[in-house]
């Protein structure tokens, strides 16, 4: 959703989709005996589905195992989470700009459940309104920097097909009735054929899209640098209606009932609405003072949980009066995700947070005591464990009654990476599977660690059944 976001772990729900970078210029897999993950149905929604939750459609056992990965011959750095239907898997690379400088002051723009950039530099917020424009692409910037769209086979890794965008993806990737779709930097939101790639059709915004977008049915909803909420029928091809939001639109929305949730970035001030899904008519606004936000509204019962600055606020879903508040030790810049009556969350303090839905009172942390490596990428629910990557390597999952450390994987030790403007990064990911109590095999994605242009593929290290090691509590 911004440049500080950082690579979201929400890809757990089926498949963990993994993107090392090779030298050799060709794009390799190196798979692993494959496991059959058990199927989405229907597709791919951010964050699991329309409430947001996290919670992945499965359970599974630890250890983890991996299964396959796959690498990019780009030198480049994953920017969105990856997003899976019942045959692929779909992720988006970042190249660097044609000519770049190794000031690190730009910084390449992240989204929501997206990669994280070097600096807030670059960004621009178009003052005036947009008319939506169906059929008709805007151009990117020149020098801008440009991603890569890949599908690969679920089950073993195998690219399938591969798309060069001409622009770079800014929106979380969303999977529904056969199309991929995202949006760009230059404010086009694109639907793509999951079987070839190829480009069916987009619509087009006046400012960048880094809002997922959300699909329910034949309608299309998502938010745009330009300060506007938009409602597109993919059926008549037209816009039921726009809403001026008063700031862009970086979140994705969520759907609860007859309304849509989404937040707006003001100069001054941001907020919170509750629109109507069928006409966008505001409901109610909820200020949230000038904290900074980079997540995305989560329905839990009769709640909305957000995260704003280093706050996660709970508001009643009909009126919008706030129910509680709690304090992280640092910003927050990763979804909250909920289950079994807890809100989970982690802040760039290194500390994932377990709390009461009902009253925002801290229920464990871990680590229990001091703080940790920076986390900017969801948690996500499986089983009786929640997993999350903590730093730029581990991937840890905490056992959901108390927080204890259940089981740890130590991604292989970045490489120092070139200097590109916005500080550009190597991103690893793996797909891991794990037995269900039904011996079903599912597969859990997670973001991995930080490496550079120029790293091999190969095997990941590991010691242990599930090539990680098991911890114990803190």
């Amino acid at each position: 959703m911004s440049a500080l976001k950082g690579l979201d772990c929400l890809a757990i729900a089926l498949l963990l989709t993994t993107v090392v970078l090779s030298a050799s210029g060709q794009d390799a897999v190196t798979p692993v005996t494959p496991a059959a993950p058990v199927a989405p149905s229907g597709g791919w929604t951010y964050l699991g589905n329309p409430t947001h939750t996290g919670l992945a459609p499965g359970a599974w056992s630890l250890p983890l195992v991996n299964v396959w990965k796959c690498a990019s011959n780009q030198p480049a750095y994953t920017i969105s989470t990856p997003a899976v239907d019942d045959q692929q898997a779909y992720f988006s690379v970042l190249a660097p700009p044609p000519s770049t400088d190794t000031t690190g002051a730009a910084g390449g723009a992240g989204a929501p459940g997206g990669g994280m950039g070097g600096g807030m530099g670059g960004l621009t917020r178009p003052a005036m309104p947009p008319t939506p424009v169906s059929g008709t692409a805007t151009t990117a910037p020149a020098l801008a920097s440009n991603s890569i769209i890949y599908a690969v086979n679920r089950q073993t890794g195998a690219q399938v097909w591969k798309l060069d965008v001409g622009s770079e993806v800014t929106g979380g990737l969303v999977v529904a009735n056969g199309l991929v779709f995202f949006g760009d930097a230059a404010g086009d939101l694109w639907a793509l054929d999951t079987t070839n790639g190829n480009k069916t059709w987009h619509v087009s915004a006046k400012g960048p899209i880094r809002s997922a977008p959300l699909v329910v049915g034949n309608m299309l909803y998502f938010g745009s640098d330009d300060e506007h909420v938009y409602a597109y029928d993919m059926n008549a091809k037209t816009y039921p209606w726009t809403m001026d939001a008063g700031g862009p639109v970086e979140s994705t929305p969520a759907l609860y009932r007859d309304s849509l949730y989404v937040t707006a970035q003001g100069n001054q001030e941001g907020y919170l609405y509750r629109l109507r899904v069928d006409t966008g008519q505001m409901v109610w606004q909820a200020p949230l003072g000038d904290n900074e936000v980079y997540t995305s509204p989560v329905i839990e019962r009769s709640q909305v949980i957000l995260a704003a600055g280093n706050s996660v606020m709970a508001y009643d879903v009909e009126q919008g009066s706030k129910s509680w508040d709690f304090q992280a030790g640092e910003l927050i810049t990763a979804n909250p995700v909920t289950a079994n009556r807890k809100i989970y969350v982690a802040s760039h303090d290194g500390v994932v947070y377990a709390l009461d839905d009902r009253t925002g009172e801290l229920v464990w942390r871990y680590p229990s005591k001091d703080v940790g490596p920076e986390i900017a990428s969801a948690p996500i629910v499986t089983g009786d464990a929640v997993l999350v990557r903590r730093g730029p390597r581990n991937v840890v999952a905490l056992a959901q009654t108390d927080g204890h450390l259940a089981w740890e994987y130590a991604l292989p030790a970045p490489i120092q990476p070139q200097s590109f403007a916005g500080g550009f990064r190597g991103r690893f990911g793996y797909r891991f599977s794990g037995v269900s109590p039904t011996d079903q095999q599912g597969a859990a994605a997670v973001a991995g660690g930080g490496g550079a242009p120029g790293g091999p593929a190969g095997t990941i290290p590991g010691p242990g059944a599930g090539g990680g090691q098991q911890g114990g509590g803190t």
